[in-house]
């Protein structure tokens, strides 16, 4: 556990897994009304318990307070037509690698799970990218993340006011 608020650098292994959106399923049973059942599909529950022990050691003693800074970098697995490109890790565009805040939000439901944060509204600013993994490297995602003041002013707007 960590003790003072500070930057945390975590790398995960595993396939990167897009949060689901939550389905719905109307359920009827004879002689009773029909009640509609709200789940989240299963297919991500692999990748959470894969981030949640990785991390779960990291957690500070108690969840930060204010804005925390979140960056992800993920790495995921390269697609069949990329397999003989470049050895190095590629940027990823494509809409079938997942959408970056869909991504982002398995990630942060687990922090906010194993108490980095006591909501994950606080994530603020947060930065997603997305690669294709290196041909020599498993896939996963490079999580940074800290309370915003060790990390000095944004330098992504520098100067813009």
């Amino acid at each position: 556990m960590t003790t003072t608020p500070t930057l945390i650098e975590i790398e995960v292994r595993g396939v990167p897994r897009p949060q689901p959106r939550a389905k719905t399923q109307v359920i009827r049973l004879p002689g009773k009304r029909a009640f509609a059942r709200v789940y989240t599909p299963r297919s991500i529950d692999e990748w959470k318990e894969g981030v949640t022990r990785s991390v779960y050691l990291h957690r500070p003693t108690t969840p930060w307070q204010g804005p925390v800074r979140l960056e992800l970098r993920f790495y995921l697995p390269r697609p069949a037509r990329l397999r003989t490109a470049a050895p190095g890790a590629i940027l990823a565009s494509s809409r079938s690698a997942g959408d970056n805040d869909n991504l982002a939000k398995a990630v942060m439901d687990v922090l906010e799970s194993c108490g980095f944060v006591a909501d994950d509204a606080q994530f603020n600013p947060t930065y997603v990218e997305k690669w294709y993994a290196a041909a020599d490297s498993a896939p996963g995602v490079r999580i940074r993340i800290g309370p915003v003041e060790p990390f000095g002013p944004s330098l992504l707007f520098a100067g813009a006011d």
